[in-house]
């Protein structure tokens, strides 16, 4: 281990990340005494049975005829007009469109003579509506990703992952929104707004893919896709209490995404996955978006008996790191304890030591991207200033970044150590996890933030970027909730391809926890 980490901890980073660190809690304290404990406006409660059924269950019976796509579409599309003001996760919607669809699906199935089975086959995902994150293109819809610059850009074409939806059935409703250039764990930006969280209005619902996260979890939608560049995904998974899956490297086609480089380091980290309520439709849409890879071996059963686990409760010890949660902790124990104690599963002792070395190897990759897209071509200075009064042309979260790449605190020749640093942290993971482990780890240390608070929270990112930087696969896994009311989760990981032990792993855990719980 001497030689691959040695010289990568940045003592600049840690110093300021502490300072963070300090400041989150200092203002938490404050906000507790200012704000109080408030009761935040709740979500219009829906008794639809709709509602309580995952799309592999909606696209079953839509499919036997015993219900429209007619009725399921309309159902979600009046359910996001009831939530959205309350949340305000959509950025455009193609309502009209989509019912024009679900009629069609509709004739099509009172006059096809295919079988149940072999529609399933063709188009299993048919007339299910499903949301899709701004940054995925969908065709004629907003494509400003909370650029003021790109305001007024739609989409030309739908991105790939969206047409591998809808070539399966799917009916797109909306687009959802995103922080500006999906550079922050909050979704606020200078176009749309801060969007919030279902359970607190007060709190994020995470970020990048937070509109989706809360759209999802608020019964506006039952399946939807994001982008997980350093945790996009399964950030806004955790913080509103539904499941989200970060697939292995390379497996998603990008193309249609924004932001988008063709460097390496960047469609290394870069995915495009599926978020849901409920587990078992992570498996399905992973079919889809992956077109059911040979690699990955999706339809083979996984065994659980035959898993081998491993988990960290924390990251070690990582100097300027928010301590994780106690329930987070005991939540993973509960995890490992369930599968040894249920399956009869083999436990290691191996930890994974270098990942207290994550944050580094991510802030590098991150600041070593060309910034040609993230760059407005203003005056950093003039945009500081222009913040203080409230004048800002970009978001808080796209400045910090632009501010903290502009310093080059952490010099160009690091990306090659960082290289060869992850280069031996993949392997070292690969080959002990193997085809048959999975190892539990936190999301976040905590659950949602309050509304603001994104760049006090930089140094968490670490849980999240470890399987970024890898390229394995990981999945967040609602686990209930703490003290404040707000939903927690934990992540599972596996080798690389081995996303089928992920989706059965939280599948199980579903059955465990209770996955998704109603913020209304």
């Amino acid at each position: 281990m001497g030689n691959a980490t040695e010289g990568l901890v940045c003592v600049q980073y840690r110093l300021i990340a502490a300072i963070f660190v300090f400041l989150y809690y200092v203002y938490n304290v404050i906000a507790g005494f200012v704000y109080g404990d408030t009761t935040p406006k709740k979500l219009p409660r829906t008794e639809n049975d709709i509602f309580k059924k995952s799309a592999t269950q909606l696209a079953r019976e839509i499919r036997q005829r015993k219900i429209t796509s007619t009725i399921v579409v309309s159902a979600f599309i009046e359910r996001q007009k009831q939530v959205n003001p309350i949340i305000n996760a959509i950025v455009a919607d193609r309502y009209d469109d989509a019912l024009f669809e679900a009629k069609e699906v509709d004739k099509f199935l009172a006059e096809t003579t295919k079988t149940e089975d072999e529609i399933a086959n063709d188009k299993p995902l048919l007339g299910v509506p499903v949301t899709i994150k701004e940054s995925c293109s969908v065709k004629g819809l907003n494509l400003v990703v909370g650029a003021r610059e790109r305001i007024g850009i739609k989409a030309e074409e739908n991105g790939a992952a969206v047409q591998k939806l809808v070539n399966a059935g799917a009916i797109p409703l909306c687009v959802t929104t995103t922080p500006e250039f999906c550079l922050s764990t909050e979704t606020n930006n200078l176009v749309t707004g801060k969007t919030n969280n279902p359970y607190n209005v007060n709190y994020a619902s995470g970020g990048s893919s937070g509109g989706e996260g809360a759209i999802i979890s608020s019964a506006g939608s039952v399946i939807g896709i994001g982008s997980d560049l350093a945790g996009s995904i399964r950030i806004p998974a955790a913080f509103c209490g539904i499941f989200g899956h970060k697939p292995s490297t390379g497996l998603v086609d990008l193309v249609g995404h924004v932001p988008y480089s063709e460097e390496v380091i960047f469609q290394k980290m870069l995915t495009i996955g599926p978020l849901c309520r409920y587990a078992e439709d992570l498996l399905l849409m992973t079919k889809i978006l992956t077109e059911n890879n040979s690699l990955l071996q999706l339809d083979d059963p996984v065994k659980l008996s035959n898993l081998k686990m491993y988990y960290m409760v924390d990251g070690g010890s990582c100097f300027g790191s928010m301590g994780v949660h106690k329930k987070i902790k005991q939540r993973i124990r509960d995890a490992v304890d369930h599968f040894r104690k249920t399956w009869d599963c083999d436990m290691s002792d191996c930890k994974f030591d270098e990942v207290q070395y994550t944050n580094e190897a991510n802030l590098t990759f991150m600041l070593s991207f060309d910034d040609k897209q993230y760059n407005p071509n203003l005056s950093i200075l003039f945009q500081l200033l222009k913040t203080i009064f409230g004048k800002a042309d970009i978001s808080a979260a796209r400045l910090f970044y632009l501010c903290v790449k502009n310093d080059k605190f952490i010099m160009p020749n690091d990306v090659e150590k960082m290289k060869h640093f992850v280069d031996f942290l993949a392997d070292k993971i690969n080959k002990e996890l193997g085809d048959n482990g999975v190892f539990f780890y936190p999301v976040f240390p905590s659950s949602a933030f309050r509304h603001g608070m994104s760049v006090f929270t930089s140094s968490s990112m670490s849980y999240l970027s470890l399987a970024n930087i890898t390229g394995l696969p990981a999945t967040t896994i609602p686990v209930g909730f703490i003290e404040n009311g707000l939903p927690i989760g934990i992540q599972v990981m596996a080798g690389k391809n081995q996303d089928r032990l992920c989706l059965s792993v939280a599948k199980e855990l579903e059955t465990v926890f209770g996955g998704w719980m109603s913020p209304y």
